[in-house]
């Protein structure tokens, strides 16, 4: 009967080895299906950083091209523009480069085009910030005065 224990025992470890053996290669199998798992996930990412990143590069360029379009035409247009120009003013049309049209600052065009009904217009705006420091003095009178006349009178300017 000793022999029979014997086998029974080496039966049980050879079970048990199987098992350990089993155990290990499930283990090693589920760390080889996570790692396959992680590494893919991983380079889904690089190709969503690289499309994103291929996208991007592609939105600056197409920018790019359209202001460098955008500049060629207004270049154009300013080349159209002084040809043109030049060619009036050799046909003697157009007005000389020389001298630009300055335009008159507005206070000119309101006095004259209110003449010499000072009652209706409004004053200058020279005229309103030199009252603003004389509170006596109402604005009919300070667009009709003399600057040196409002020192006089009131609050001295803050100029």
């Amino acid at each position: 009967m000793a022999h029979g224990v014997s086998v029974l025992q080496d039966e049980q470890k050879a079970e048990d080895e199987l098992a350990k053996k089993r155990a290990a290669f499930l283990l090693k199998q589920q760390r080889k299906a996570e790692e396959a798992r992680m590494r893919k996930q991983q380079l889904e990412a690089e190709v969503e950083l690289k499309r994103d990143e291929a996208r991007r590069k592609a939105e600056e360029d197409r920018v790019r091209k359209e202001e460098e379009k955008a500049r060629r035409e207004l270049i154009k247009q300013e080349y159209l523009r002084r040809k043109q120009q030049q060619m009036l003013e050799e046909q003697g049309l157009g007005k000389p480069k020389s001298k630009p049209k300055k335009p008159r600052p507005k206070s000119v065009h309101r006095e004259e085009s209110c003449g010499d009904s000072a009652t209706k217009c409004s004053s200058t705006p020279d005229n309103l910030s030199q009252t603003q420091s004389g509170s006596s003095l109402s604005l009919a009178s300070a667009a009709t005065t003399e600057p040196e006349s409002i020192h006089s009178g009131g609050t001295p300017s803050q100029r």
